[in-house]
């Protein structure tokens, strides 16, 4: 007969299953050509996890009390403040079903952040977990690779933003320890990275890559020396792979990856000029009240005349949601620096994987959007997990102390 405790385990691994399935259900109803071609798409996946998460933060004898890290609370704040401004002031045309599924996403975000939190609290991570966080960066794979070849059969030829997902994915995936996996999975994300042509991405995760690297070093505690050489031989091979594969021409564009990136001068980046320059013209000719509880939920889509996004989270967040929503996020944002830099010093094994999804998450924050999409599911992860961490080497401390 199963113990309570494994019962706990296992419910746990699907847990994380089921957080793959609420992402990939998210990637399919982002791009807008699966509108068209694959209208099935409910967003019944983020319900899903959202149920099955919502069942981690119940009491349980095995989590002992404790209030949360002031990083978790703000979020958790913030999120409620979301959904008072999605129930209260939604802007333009927007259904109930969909208001629904993206109240659900909100919650979702605090369940996984409070969840991983709670669990790795007062658990390792097992060899299982590691292996169901290999599964989830595969299904997103197979997502992608769905989505881009549907596209190419309906001669729909996209720069797909959902390739970030691998992007963030990265990280967590670098949790199993042996390298011929962590090798395996850089090429993965790098190819499907070069195959959106998305420029940010690349960079990102190129950066992602050092960070990781250069902290797994030092917490190794590697002679200079050695760790200079085998710094400069990762970032040689990596501009090696960019230099190759981003010149190769892909069929339908115009201009190869490595030529996207010397025009970006030329086309403002992608016209982020432009859409930077009218949002900001947007915050700055609000009335008082917009400043401080904002305009409302999508309302820099809706108002804009040119009817972009921000393409900035920061932006975003301040324009929809006013200077109180973007205080508790500019919070949380400086909570999860002081995590990657407490882990850092600590050497603690995590600590390369936190710092490469911080990478991830203020570079791509400030030139496209994470919170607006699940990939704010896999930064909570990450953040999560990292402020499990955190606790149980302080109890671990303190027993140890109070054991002398």
């Amino acid at each position: 007969m199963l113990s309570k405790r494994l019962i706990i385990r296992l419910y746990f691994l699907c847990a994380i299953l089921a957080f793959g399935i609420g992402v990939c259900d998210f990637m399919y109803t982002q791009e807008n050509i699966m509108a068209i071609l694959y209208s099935g798409i409910t967003g019944i996946g983020i319900l899903f996890a959202t149920m099955v998460w919502s069942l981690m933060v119940l009491p349980n004898p095995s989590f002992r009390f404790k209030a949360p890290p002031l990083g978790i609370t703000v979020f958790a704040l913030f999120i409620l403040y979301t959904l008072a401004i999605i129930v209260l002031m939604p802007k333009g045309d927007i259904s109930v079903v969909v208001r629904i599924i993206r109240m659900s996403m909100h919650v979702l975000l605090v369940l996984v952040m409070v969840g991983t939190y709670r669990w790795y609290s007062v658990n390792e991570m097992s060899l299982w977990e590691k292996r169901c966080i290999v599964v989830v960066f595969v299904m997103l794979a197979i997502t992608y690779l769905r989505v881009l070849l549907m596209c190419i059969s309906n001669l729909q030829l996209e720069h797909l933003g959902i390739s970030y997902y691998l992007l963030f994915a990265l990280p967590l995936a670098f949790l199993v320890k042996q390298w011929k996996w962590k090798i395996l999975f850089i090429v993965v994300a790098f190819a499907i990275i070069l195959s959106s042509m998305k420029r940010g991405g690349a960079a990102a995760l190129v950066i992602g890559l050092i960070v990781y690297f250069m902290v797994y070093l030092k917490i190794r505690s590697y002679n200079i020396i050695k760790a200079f050489t085998i710094l400069v031989v990762v970032l040689s091979v990596l501009a090696a792979a960019f230099l190759f594969f981003g010149s190769q021409e892909v069929e339908g564009e115009r201009m190869t990856l490595v030529e996207r990136f010397e025009n970006v001068g030329q086309d403002g980046g992608s016209n982020r000029d432009r859409v930077y320059s009218k949002t900001i013209d947007m915050i700055a000719s609000q009335d008082g009240i917009g400043w401080f509880v904002g305009n409302g939920y999508n309302a820099v889509l809706v108002d804009s005349t040119i009817h972009y996004s921000a393409h900035n989270d920061y932006l975003e967040i301040l324009y929809d949601y006013g200077i109180i929503g973007l205080l508790m996020y500019v919070f949380f944002t400086l909570s999860f620096f002081r995590l990657a830099l407490r882990l850092t010093l600590k050497k603690d094994e995590l600590a390369p994987i936190v710092c490469f999804q911080f990478s991830n998450f203020i570079l791509m924050g400030n030139v496209s959007h994470i919170f607006i999409y699940m990939l704010m599911a896999l930064v909570v992860f990450t953040y999560g997990l990292g402020q499990g961490r955190m606790r149980m080497l302080a109890e671990a401390v303190q027993k140890e102390t109070e054991a002398q």
